[in-house]
């Protein structure tokens, strides 16, 4: 059972470790987004599913606030916008939109500078973003999972402790507790 005290953010893995399973998810390499690397099988991009989607919606969403970053929070957004993902489903259940969670990321962000002038290849990503992709691989393994879901990636949001996306899930009075607790018992 994933745990507070797991919250940490540190699981022991290797500082090289993010670049060796996220080369090619959403061509965000370890050096950058910018890579574009899709070295990986087939098989593997289409276990990793969710990922691969929220990680495409979280860069729509850097995008068209116009900024050069892709974050914690518009992870948040790309998780919620697959509304039949467990994450999602989740997190709407206690009363969290992407609706509300896009206004509340706005309040706290605002607009990039770049509105408009930004393409995908401009975008990065930042440490934070990087990081939680790294925990949501461990935590897939935890699960004995062969693919990382919106669930590992949502318990990695929570488990970084820190960031807009946790700031956002605050906001909306999101007891983060409750959270765990029921990703845990629909991952039974």
């Amino acid at each position: 059972m994933f745990s507070r005290a797991m919250s940490n953010g540190r699981f022991g893995m290797e500082e090289n470790s993010y670049q060796s399973q996220t080369n090619g998810v959403g061509g965000f390499g370890a050096s950058a987004l910018r890579s574009g690397a899709q070295n990986e099988s087939a098989d593997y991009n289409r276990k990793n599913v969710h990922l691969e989607v929220a990680i495409r919606y979280a860069k729509e969403e850097s995008l068209r606030l116009g900024h050069k970053y892709v974050g914690s929070e518009q992870l948040l957004i790309g998780i919620l916008r697959q509304d039949k993902a467990v994450a999602a489903m989740v997190l709407n259940s206690l009363g969290v939109s992407t609706d509300k969670a896009r206004r509340e990321m706005k309040n706290i962000i605002g607009y990039g500078t770049g509105m408009g002038e930004i393409s995908e290849e401009d975008l990065h990503s930042t440490l934070l973003f990087r990081r939680i992709v790294e925990t949501a691989f461990e935590i897939s393994r935890r699960f004995r999972s062969d693919e990382v879901r919106t669930e590992h990636l949502l318990l990695a949001i929570i488990a970084n402790e820190r960031g807009v996306a946790v700031r956002i899930l605050e906001v909306l009075n999101v007891d983060l507790n409750r959270l765990l607790f029921l990703i845990n018992e629909v991952d039974k």
